[in-house]
């Protein structure tokens, strides 16, 4: 059964896997910050806020300052990402409209 839904899907799957691998390493860097700021939230919360001690004291150690600013940074660079993707759809558009004769 899971294989017909295997089957149903590889041609949706495989061109998204081709832009995953043939992508430069500039995507990679946004998978990893992706990453960070998936885990970081987990992490901060099984480790800086599981009692009411770990509140008041843990959550001022340089660990948890230290997770608070990975959370900050990753959702920084996510939003860096989404402003050069808008830049390249930006740049793209002129060639777009050239080749189907709008200009």
């Amino acid at each position: 059964m899971v294989y017909s839904y295997v089957q149903a899907l590889t041609p949706y799957a495989t061109p998204v896997k081709d832009v995953i691998f043939n992508t430069g390493k500039e995507l990679y860097v946004y998978i990893f910050w992706i990453g960070v700021h998936h885990f970081i939230p987990q992490i901060y919360a099984w480790y800086c806020s599981t009692t009411i001690y770990n509140t008041l004291f843990v959550a001022q150690t340089n660990v948890c300052k230290g997770l608070r600013w990975l959370l900050v940074t990753s959702g920084d660079s996510m939003v860096a990402m989404w402003y050069l993707l808008g830049l390249w759809f930006m740049k793209k558009i002129p060639k777009a409209l050239e080749n189907k004769g709008y200009t």
